[in-house]
């Protein structure tokens, strides 16, 4: 499984590269959501005490409840990051053969007239 530093190599595999304006949609939405906690718990881990929203539980909380996963936070995030490089949520941004986030933000659609 890939190292947890790499994290930056990695994209969102959108199921739907064809949605307006690189919005998230449908099957995607979970997909971005498990991103998404992963991102917390790395912002958690980088900056200890702080949160993504006061009113949320923490992103390890989340993970812990949802995936069962046990361990310190940063052993959270790579039980985590490995799952959604294994489930193909997350994939190498060289090996990534379909749309993506980062390339529709990126290269924006140009619009029809």
């Amino acid at each position: 499984m890939p190292d947890l530093a790499e994290i930056d190599n990695y994209v969102l595999n959108k199921t739907n590269p064809g949605s307006v304006s690189g919005s998230i949609v449908g099957e995607d939405m979970p997909k971005f959501r498990h991103t998404y906690i992963l991102k917390g718990i790395l912002f958690e881990i980088k900056c200890p005490g702080m949160r993504l929203t006061g009113k949320a539980p923490k992103c390890s909380t989340i993970i812990r409840k949802e995936f069962g996963f046990k361990g310190r936070p940063i052993k959270l995030a790579q039980q985590l990051f490995d799952l959604l490089v294994e489930k193909q949520v997350l994939v190498h941004k060289e090996n990534n053969d379909g749309d993506t986030v980062t390339r529709e933000r990126n290269n924006p659609t140009p619009e029809v007239s």
